[in-house]
């Protein structure tokens, strides 16, 4: 499975560009071929973190919302509803 994007999708972040709503993460380019993360869980981590400052007014001191809703937009070769959540399920 290959993620496409990933992104913000807040009522305080709909109106800014996608390219500043995008968590970016160093190391991390999309698309992302899932099965070719090592660590699954520094990814995870990497990319809370970057949505943490996803928003933020400028001058912000907090270190911000690690936990905002987003939308991943995924690629996968699946063609039943079963089969995307097989996939969904395995990475």
């Amino acid at each position: 499975m290959n993620i496409l994007d990933i992104y913000v999708d807040t009522v305080r972040t709909k109106d800014l560009p996608l390219s500043e709503r995008r968590l970016v993460v160093d190391g991390v380019s999309y698309p992302l071929n899932l099965a070719a993360v090592g660590d699954r869980q520094m990814l995870r981590a990497s990319l809370l973190r970057a949505m943490s400052k996803v928003g933020q007014v400028p001058g912000a001191t907090g270190s911000g919302n690690a936990r905002k809703r987003t939308k991943l937009v995924v690629a996968v070769n699946e063609s039943s509803a079963a089969g995307l959540a097989d996939a969904l399920a395995s990475g």
